[in-house]
Parts: C-alpha cells; structure tokens; sequence
C-alpha cells in the first residue's frame, strides 16, 4: 500500500508510485522469463524423450535449408513488416553425416525461432537493421 494521497507529502506519494511501478515492471519481466524457461526446459525434455535413435544419413546443408523455409512461413509477415533479412551461408558441397532429423530439426528450428524472437523483441525496443545469419561449418 502506497498510502493516502491525501496523508503524504506529494513527493513521498510520488516517489511511492514509481517503486510500485519499477517493481510491476520487474515482476512481469521475471514471468516473462520463467515462462520462456518452462518453455525451454519442456523443449529439452522432449528432445531427451526419444533416445531410439533413428540416425540415418543426412546432408545438413538441406536441412537447414529446409528449417529456415520453415521458418521464412512462420515468420513471413514479422519478417516483411520488420524487414529481417535471412542469410544462409551454407557449404559449396553438400555435407552428409549420420544424424536423427527429426530432433536435429528440432534443435535448428528452436534455435531459429529463438533468434528471430530475440529479433523481434529487440525491434519493438529501438530501430536497427536485424538480420539472421546462420552458417555452417566444416570442421576437421
């Protein structure tokens, strides 16, 4: 309780309001992120569900291919409206290894749709050019 504005000085009952009001700001950012938390940790979980294996061979050039039209349709009126521009720096070759698609999607998809919120959210904060890149890498 801030108290009477009729009972305090108009400097208390001012400097009151604005700690409640830092404080409701707080609060909902910290719900903000447990909510993305629990949703984190739930992605997680089911990615850890299926441990059967299914690895067949895969090139990860398409995939992410693939993965970032997904994305592209999801995104596509955020993406027109905030002019995001995606770029894929893949491999000139394709590139096969032996993986489950199913989750190695999961985790490219989540990975891509947690950056393009991040773009998002920042766009609603401060004007600036947000671009996505994803590239791939060979390594040894």
């Amino acid at each position: 309780m801030i108290g009477n504005k009729d009972n305090l000085p108009a400097e208390v009952y001012e400097e009151n309001c604005e700690v409640l009001e830092m404080l409701h700001s707080n609060l909902t950012k910290i719900t903000e992120h447990g909510t993305n938390t629990v949703r984190i940790v739930k992605a997680m979980e089911e990615l850890l569900k299926d441990r059967q294996g299914n690895m067949v061979e895969a090139d990860i050039n398409n995939l992410c291919k693939v993965d970032l039209d997904v994305i592209t349709k999801t995104f596509e009126k955020e993406i027109r409206d905030k002019k995001i521009k995606i770029i894929f720096h893949g491999l000139s070759h394709p590139v096969f290894t032996e993986i489950n698609i199913e989750q190695m999607s999961k985790v490219i998809l989540n990975i891509t749709k947690n950056s393009m919120y991040a773009l998002l959210k920042k766009a609603e904060k401060e004007k600036y050019d947000p671009i996505l890149v994803v590239k791939i890498e060979a390594m040894g």
